[in-house]
């Protein structure tokens, strides 16, 4: 014989009551584990410069979908914030919400004029995380970044033209590349350097290149037949040392005529 047990009955009062007590309980606990709203305390002006910064930074990773439009409002905040270093990391934010932060362009646009050049980097290199060549906002942006290739700045001018580079506009920034690319810096013309090597569209740069493998500064020449042994094809590689072969200068022939017998397969 079986025992057969009770079924338990609630009234619609009690589960209407329990309904409640779980809806408060799932919000109270979304608002205390809410990094968002955690991360918005941290970003108050009452806080030290180093805990807003990081609160910034933060502001962009581990957020979760329904709170990416208020974090978003948060950095675009925070990129009026009194200190240069707050403003710089906004954009660190902005770059990991990357097209999800698309709304925050036009005030990364203003940003690219700010006073601080870390803040201006940021804000160059971070339009680059959030635009592609299909944006809505890739003219404007483009325009933008376009007037900051003249910034006084190295590490902002060629944080613009890699972004130049990621939208589309490869044209625009193939001077600057070039410059720093054969340039005195070691570290501009790395940078330089790698972002030519990633560049979708390489062509501007090997019209450039090519020319700078007939020049008089034999590490300018170095650096440039380098770039495009990495970028071009054979037979581009091969028609710019022949044209610097074809010059009347006797030592870059001679340089030509050697880099000319290394890239030439044995028979």
């Amino acid at each position: 014989m079986r025992l057969k047990l009770p079924r338990p009955r609630l009234s619609l009062r009690t589960l209407a009551v329990l309904i409640a007590v779980w809806a408060v309980a799932l919000w109270a606990g979304l608002s205390i584990w809410s990094p968002t709203r955690r991360l918005g305390r941290l970003l108050r002006a009452d806080q030290p410069v180093f805990v807003r910064r990081e609160a910034a930074s933060s502001l962009g990773r581990d957020i979760p979908y329904w709170e990416v439009d208020q974090a978003v409002n948060m950095l675009i905040d925070a990129l009026h914030d009194p200190s240069p270093r707050v403003r710089e990391y906004a954009g660190v934010g902005l770059a990991e919400l990357g097209p999800r932060a698309e709304r925050a362009i036009p005030q990364l646009i203003t940003a690219l004029n700010d006073e601080d050049r870390f803040a201006r980097f940021s804000a160059a290199a971070t339009l680059g995380f959030m635009i592609d060549a299909g944006s809505a906002k890739r003219i404007e942006a483009a325009t933008a970044l376009t007037l900051t290739l003249a910034d006084k700045d190295p590490d902002v001018r060629l944080a613009a033209a890699e972004t130049l580079v990621k939208i589309g506009e490869t044209k625009k920034a193939a001077g600057i590349l070039l410059a720093a690319c054969v340039g005195t810096d070691s570290h501009l013309r790395n940078r330089a350097r790698s972002i030519i090597r990633r560049a979708n569209d390489p062509r501007p740069f090997v019209a450039l290149l090519s020319m700078e493998t007939r020049g008089r500064d034999g590490g300018r020449r170095e650096e440039a037949l380098q770039t495009l042994l990495f970028i071009a094809s054979p037979q581009a590689v091969r028609s710019a040392l022949e044209s610097a072969l074809a010059g009347e200068d006797p030592e870059i022939r001679r340089w030509a005529a050697a880099r000319l017998k290394r890239i030439t397969p044995s028979p």
